[in-house]
């Protein structure tokens, strides 16, 4: 879309609120949301949206019954903010698994997002990914994690229903 046209969609919600309506803040966000690149890498300070983008390129293809995707950071705990987060963006589109071992959107049409973690060993994070296909894979707070756990999500990075790849960090 033009920018011209996201921010007329902004000046009809100013008039007329619709709290299911989604789009993406100008600036940062509408920046990092646009750009059409398989792998992206993004940083900057503390408030430049990077999170909430993350989580905003999953409505990109929420809807498509083929959609598997995963968000991770170091820790289980580290993901409480995301989730919190993602009541805002998913509630409409399906349900969400609150289990602390399996924190999972169920979208109505049939795709996914699990929220996930690396602080593990190798072998534990390998043998939890391995066969995976995933059509966006988000590690957030990249800086730490580990290359090997990096390099082993980039190969799940695939799709065979026609969903372009998308790598985050």
């Amino acid at each position: 879309y033009t920018q011209e046209y996201i921010q007329s969609l902004r000046d009809k919600d100013k008039k007329h609120p619709d709290r299911l309506k989604i789009i993406a803040q100008r600036g940062g966000q509408e920046r990092m949301l646009a750009i059409d690149a398989d792998i992206k890498i993004v940083g900057g300070s503390r408030g430049g949206s990077k999170s909430f983008s993350s989580l905003m390129e999953v409505l990109k293809d929420i809807k498509n019954p083929d959609f598997h995707a995963t968000i991770l950071r170091n820790e289980k705990d580290d993901l409480q903010s995301l989730v919190t987060d993602s009541y805002k963006l998913f509630s409409q589109f399906g349900t969400y698994n609150k289990s602390q071992n399996d924190m999972t959107w169920n979208f109505t049409n049939g795709g996914w997002l699990k929220f996930s973690y690396y602080a593990v060993s190798y072998q534990d994070f390998n043998t939890r990914f391995l066969g995976r296909q995933l059509a966006y894979v988000c590690i957030h707070e990249g800086t730490h994690c580990p290359y090997t756990s990096s390099n082993h999500l980039l190969t799940n990075n695939r799709h065979a229903s026609q969903i372009p790849n998308r790598f985050r960090i």
